[in-house]
């Protein structure tokens, strides 16, 4: 039960905040959720069922069980940082089209150049930004 609190949660913040619609599906934040929610939910559960024996003191079951709690919070917490540093930061329209760019393909060597607005990062989803062209502007041959 408390799995899947645990999981309605993270569902929140995955795509209520990181991943609105339709980036969930663009830039692969479902799949990450899912591999998440496998983790918290399927192998707690799975494990507790497989420690569990009544023959165990109550001293010993509580110490495997409360093992079990960490590697699940562990499991959770490094789910969620990937989640989180695999976002989108910005929807940029470039010209004729949109472009999702997404953390990891921020150079954040060359962030000091960038205006002060689009410096940091904010966890409330992608902002929606314009980039303009560099050099003389691309023809349609017709």
């Amino acid at each position: 039960m408390f799995s899947a609190l645990v999981a309605a949660a993270s569902a929140w913040l995955v795509f209520g905040v990181l991943y609105p619609a339709p980036l969930d599906r663009l830039v692969g934040g479902r799949e990450i959720f899912y591999i998440l929610v496998a983790v918290d939910v399927i192998c707690g559960p799975l494990l507790t069922t497989v420690v569990f024996d009544r023959a165990k003191g109550v001293r010993k079951l509580a110490l495997d069980l409360g093992t079990i709690v960490l590697v699940q919070c562990a499991a959770l917490a490094y789910g969620l940082y990937t989640v989180i540093e695999a976002r989108p930061v910005f929807v940029a329209f470039e010209g004729d089209r949109f472009r999702v760019v997404r953390l990891p393909d921020v150079d954040t060597t060359q962030l000091d150049k960038a205006p002060p607005a689009l410096q940091h990062f904010g966890l409330s989803g992608p902002q929606l930004i314009g980039a303009r062209r560099r050099g003389p502007p691309t023809r349609t041959i017709r």
